[in-house]
């Protein structure tokens, strides 16, 4: 798959962090103990790309209704903690899909079951913080992140051949397993409009092929941020996951190069 835009989203989220502070000096920093927050949250992503297995290569375009009516289960979460200018952050995103197809008289059967997971983990630190204009309350901050990427892929295949063919052992089962831990580096620009809304932009980019990971994953996430009360707040945006990744050769060979893409939406509990 072609990665169009990465550098275009690469450039936009540096060079805002790197040039902004130019606009206004003043340096807002605080410490004012830890700021723990936790958002569990709900991506309505839909798939496109191809999978690569045993060397045979196939398109794996799903919509957000195709991905639902196969979901078993999903989970997805982010928890952040920041004292002062540094912070920690964690971020899981799991899903197990599942889906069955069978001929008539169930002569041939299959069952399919996919699970993937993606933790991510790291540092942040808050390069700047300033406000917009003498007089504004609006504020911009910018942190860079830094960390890594654990990434789990789990595939499996059960064909069954049933009716007068039952006792011929024909049937197959088959699966594969990746998992790897990749770098991950990005930033996060954060525009407090007022006491209540915000807009964030975040995106990283990870892998790079080293180590066994990915040739290149990246991630990026438009939104806003509206506080309900002191301790809660609505977040709403677009997210896109896009992954690269191969291993093995020939008949051996696996690969997915696909993008997860489509909005988000998660509350937000600050202790």
């Amino acid at each position: 798959m072609k990665k169009r835009g990465i550098f275009s989203i690469g450039a936009i989220v540096v060079l805002l962090g790197l040039l902004c502070p130019a606009v206004n000096g003043q340096n807002e920093l605080e410490d004012d103990g830890w700021d723990i927050t936790l958002t569990p949250y709900f991506w309505a992503a839909e798939l496109s790309g191809d999978a690569t297995l045993r060397g045979r290569t196939g398109p794996v375009d799903a919509s957000f209704s195709d991905i639902m009516d196969n979901l078993d289960i999903a989970f997805m979460g982010r928890a952040e903690a920041w004292k002062g200018k540094w912070g920690l952050y964690f971020d899981l995103v799991y899903m197990d899909l599942g889906s069955e197809f069978s001929t008539p008289a169930a002569v041939v059967s299959t069952e399919m079951d996919v699970k993937m997971t993606t933790f991510d983990f790291g540092m942040g630190h808050r390069l700047w913080e300033t406000k917009v204009g003498e007089e504004s309350s609006q504020k911009l901050s910018f942190d860079v992140l830094g960390g890594g990427r654990y990434i789990n892929l789990d595939g499996e295949i059960d064909i069954k051949i049933g009716g007068p063919l039952a006792g011929l052992g024909l049937g197959r089962k088959f699966g594969r397993r990746e998992e790897w831990v990749e770098p991950v580096v990005g930033g996060r620009l954060r525009w407090g409009l007022n006491d209540k809304l915000a807009v964030v932009v975040r995106g990283d980019f990870g892998g790079f092929g080293i180590g066994g990971g990915s040739n290149l994953t990246w991630n990026f996430l438009a939104g806003v941020d509206y506080k309900l009360k002191e301790n809660m707040s609505l977040k709403a945006g677009y997210r896109i996951f896009d992954l690269d990744y191969d291993s093995g050769s020939g008949s051996n060979e696996f690969g997915l190069d696909a993008q997860f893409r489509g909005p988000i939406f998660g509350l937000t509990m600050h202790f």
